[in-house]
């Protein structure tokens, strides 16, 4: 290789080197700082914070019968499919419980009990600003001919008279003994399915 050549392959290497060692500096130092490394990450109640509908849990009472009791305003889901046995509720807002969420989370709350019974799958009180949403609500009874067989659950979803401001959402109700939605005062019931049921959906003012 001639000289001039050798020297402009020296140069060429002597400016990669150069800036080889400008980037490998700009990164800054690899030293971690001082003290305990602080979290980064959020918890799963600071993205979701919701509580699941099981025993143990804050403002959630299951019965030996199954029966869940919310007894705190909150939102909360179902984990795992509902059954009742005998004539008790599926799950039920304590009186005067307001703000409450229940997510059913694709999951079915469900009568087997073989006579009718006189509870709701879900029963709300006097709780006011209820959102229920994405399940199902299941009992056993039929209607043929304009003739009702009454089995399990008397009611889907049943508020009273004096709760307010509820939204149920895409909720599928079938074959409870007496009424499927029972919403409250200025409520909003869309998406929802019912049958075999003595009556469908009975709203009250503004609903």
């Amino acid at each position: 290789m001639k000289p001039h050549r050798i020297l402009l392959a020296v140069l060429a290497l002597s400016v990669i080197i150069a800036r080889l060692s400008t980037t490998a500096h700009a990164q800054g130092s690899l030293t971690p700082p001082p003290g305990a490394p602080a979290p980064t990450m959020k918890t799963l109640d600071q993205i979701d914070a919701r509580t699941p509908l099981v025993a143990g849990q804050p403002g959630v009472a299951v019965s030996a019968a199954g029966t869940i009791t919310i007894s705190l305003p909150g939102s909360y889901y179902l984990t795992k499919k509902v059954t009742i046995a005998t004539d008790a509720g599926g799950i039920v807002v304590a009186n005067g419980i307001n703000d409450v969420t229940i997510d059913l989370n694709g999951f079915t709350i469900e009568s087997t009990l073989a006579t009718p019974g006189t509870m709701a799958a879900i029963a709300l009180g006097t709780s006011s600003r209820i959102r229920i949403s994405n399940g199902s609500l299941r009992s056993g009874s039929t209607v043929s001919a304009g003739t009702i067989t009454k089995k399990g659950f008397d009611s889907g979803i049943l508020a009273s008279q004096t709760s307010s401001d509820s939204i149920f959402s895409r909720v599928n109700i079938a074959g409870m003994g007496n009424i499927g939605l029972h919403g409250s005062v200025n409520s909003l019931v869309e998406n929802c399915t019912i049958r075999h049921c003595t009556w469908g959906i009975e709203g009250t003012t503004g609903t």
